[in-house]
């Protein structure tokens, strides 16, 4: 797991790829178990050329962080597709 500020680094060094592999969403969250933070991808459930949108994104994020890689953990979530009201 990983510190807000390291979160927070994280989804902005990755958010145009996530984006371009299916999120339409990204947040930081804290673990209520943990208390440390993870990015959060929200995704639509439909699938990308056979593959679920899931499949598509990586399990950790890595950033740079005074010398040295924190692998910031990605959790997904389901929701549906936006709907213009």
């Amino acid at each position: 797991m990983a510190t807000e500020a390291q979160a927070r680094l994280a989804r902005d060094l990755h958010q145009d790829r996530l984006t371009r592999q299916g999120a339409h969403s990204l947040s930081v969250e804290r673990s209520p178990e943990s208390g440390k933070f993870s990015v959060v991808a929200w995704i639509d459930q439909k699938s990308v050329a056979g593959a679920s949108k899931a499949s598509l994104l990586p399990g950790t994020l890595p950033v740079e962080v005074n010398g040295r890689t924190v692998a910031v953990p990605l959790t997904i979530r389901n929701s549906g597709p936006m709907k213009l009201e």
